[in-house]
């Protein structure tokens, strides 16, 4: 059996889930070759157990994903081709034809290489950018591209049931799990943390918030209630999340399930036209996860919304809450796939050559 897992490189939330995923789906296939295509910082930064596992199961073949899909902002565009121009790259690597079972990481766009392809995440990349796609030429032929792909193929989606996004239900067959939480590494840290007046104020890896929670941090830190770190000072393992009294973040689904899995309460303040951002924290505000301080907020809001999140009952309540929630996604997705991989020949159409690929135009 061999595996190829495909991760989009917005972040390290999700090379840690793929990953995690992977490392589990390897102990139920004892056999497999397991090979990434991914970034090298993701490689450098994510030096954890499971990822040390995985890697030493196949090989990690890098500069394939960079200039490629991601959420760039207002004011900057897609003009360059990046958000299609990866597919070129993919394509002549040998493993995308040659790997038996393909997994993607929210990039719709390897169903044109592979149709047999299964996707993962909560959300897709066209609807993200369909706003944008409305005034952005490169934005408008990814999204149709995206969008004529997964109309003819609607492929099976491994999501995290509390926030997948209405698109993901519509355009792909949505499995739909709990939250992939590492509850193995977590042990009993979210019980035994201390969870004094520390408190992380996180941006998340594209940036696209630094401006907005800059000024959070600014504001936080004038307040002078709480020990505030920012990105840089935090160290971003599972033992930093559970050892704050509350995550102030850009509500990314990577630093969400890190604060689900040690029970870590949250607020969120993110940048504006970000539709799965605003979905998230929407999402899990519903759930009383924590609270939404909107897209763009005055920053001088914080500390008055930090403060009301962190006094009793409401701070133990939204800890009970976010312990309470379905945790066991990492375990249910590799049994799914395990399922998968065994089955044999595909449901979905037969493989398209590298070089049969189409694209819509815009």
């Amino acid at each position: 059996m061999h595996i190829l897992a495909i991760i989009a490189p917005n972040g390290l939330g999700h090379y840690r889930r793929a990953v995690h995923v992977l490392d589990r789906l390897a102990a139920r296939l004892p056999d497999a070759r397991i090979d990434l295509v991914c970034e090298g910082w993701q490689l450098e930064r994510g030096s954890f157990a499971a990822a040390t596992r995985v890697r030493a199961r196949g090989r990690a073949i890098t500069g394939v994903m960079v200039p490629g899909v991601e959420w760039a902002g207002h004011g900057r565009g897609y003009g360059d081709g990046r958000l299609l121009s990866w597919l070129d790259r993919l394509a002549k690597v040998p493993e995308v034809a040659a790997a038996d079972l393909v997994l993607s990481d929210n990039l719709g766009g390897v169903l044109a290489l592979r149709p047999d392809a299964i996707l993962m995440g909560s959300h897709l990349w066209s609807d993200v950018l369909a706003e944008v796609a409305a005034a952005d030429d490169g934005a408008r032929a990814f999204v149709r591209h995206e969008r004529a792909l997964l109309e003819r193929l609607r492929p099976p989606m491994l999501c995290v049931a509390d926030v997948v996004m209405p698109g993901v239900r519509e355009r792909t067959r949505a499995v739909e799990l709990g939250w992939m939480c590492d509850l193995a590494a977590a042990g009993a840290l979210a019980d035994e943390a201390p969870r004094h007046g520390r408190v992380a104020v996180l941006g998340g890896a594209t940036g696209a918030a630094d401006d907005v929670l800059a000024g959070v941090l600014a504001a936080l830190r004038a307040d002078g209630r709480w020990d505030v770190v920012g990105a840089r000072e935090f160290g971003h393992e599972l033992a930093d999340f559970a050892g704050c009294a509350a995550v102030v973040c850009r509500p990314g689904v990577g630093t969400l399930t890190e604060c689900v899995t040690v029970g870590t309460p949250m607020l969120w303040a993110y940048e504006g036209g970000n539709v799965e951002l605003a979905w998230n924290a929407r999402a899990c505000a519903a759930l009383g996860l924590g609270r939404d301080l909107g897209a763009d907020l005055d920053p001088t809001q914080a500390p008055a919304a930090l403060a009301a999140l962190l006094a009793e009952p409401e701070v133990s309540a939204t800890r009970g809450r976010l312990l309470a929630r379905g945790r066991d996604g990492l375990d249910a997705a590799a049994a799914w796939l395990a399922t998968r991989a065994t089955q044999g020949a595909s449901a979905n159409a037969a493989v398209v050559p590298a070089n049969q690929m189409e694209r819509t135009s815009s």
